[in-house]
């Protein structure tokens, strides 16, 4: 979460997606949920596999393909990937998962939400898992409205200290990072940063996070 700077709006991203045609082709990730397929050729002439691309932002994406924009041959909404029977399966497993888990997802929601509202702040996420996977995770878990696609970065490659180290070259040092997490990779990143760190090992360490955004105390 970033204090002070200045952001484009995560509303202006996704959902304009959901009006265009569902591209042929998509990702497997998460127990065969997909079948794995490779991407059509794009204009010029672009052949890649999905599961091969490992960059570490969407920046690094485009620039793999000398300046080609990749955005709309990569991401898509999930209920056109899907299709209506897959679509309302997967939703179901989420209902039972929010059930299982006392409504994780929904907490999670909240806070993300409260967070991307704000003006002057803006959700960034940094994950270990690769990029286009992780975009496939976000939209399925309906986290689409709450994180820029321009803010999601994938540490398989350069871990997470490195991309904190690119989020602060990108957003400058003025602003104001804390570090929401599960993990000691990115509390002893945090730590190197400098950057106050907020655990998250239990369903009451997310209730606390979503309370004192709630008040306005974070």
């Amino acid at each position: 979460m970033f204090n002070d700077c200045s952001w484009t709006p995560a509303s202006e991203l996704l959902h304009p997606l959901s009006r265009r045609p569902p591209p042929p082709y998509w990702t497997d990730y998460d127990k065969q949920l997909f079948p794995v397929k490779r991407i059509r050729p794009t204009r010029a002439g672009i052949d890649m596999l999905i599961q091969e691309c490992d960059q570490v932002h969407i920046d690094d994406v485009s620039s793999d393909d000398n300046g080609q924009d990749l955005r709309r041959v990569l991401f898509s909404f999930p209920a056109g990937l899907l299709g209506p029977q897959k679509r309302e399966q997967w939703l179901q497993l989420r209902s039972e998962i929010e059930a299982l888990t006392d409504n994780w997802l929904t907490l999670a929601l909240k806070s993300l939400s409260i967070i991307s509202s704000r003006s002057s702040c803006v959700n960034v996420l940094v994950t270990t898992t690769q990029l286009v996977p992780a975009l496939a995770k976000v939209l399925l878990y309906g986290l689409g409205g709450c994180f820029n696609i321009e803010n999601i970065y994938s540490a398989t490659k350069i871990g997470k200290e490195s991309c904190f180290e690119r989020i602060v070259s990108r957003f400058g040092r003025k602003c104001t990072y804390v570090v929401v997490g599960d993990g000691r990779d990115e509390e002893a990143a945090a730590k190197q940063m400098t950057w106050p760190f907020w655990r998250i090992s239990n369903h009451s360490d997310l209730a606390a996070l979503h309370h004192a955004l709630d008040l306005g105390y974070l």
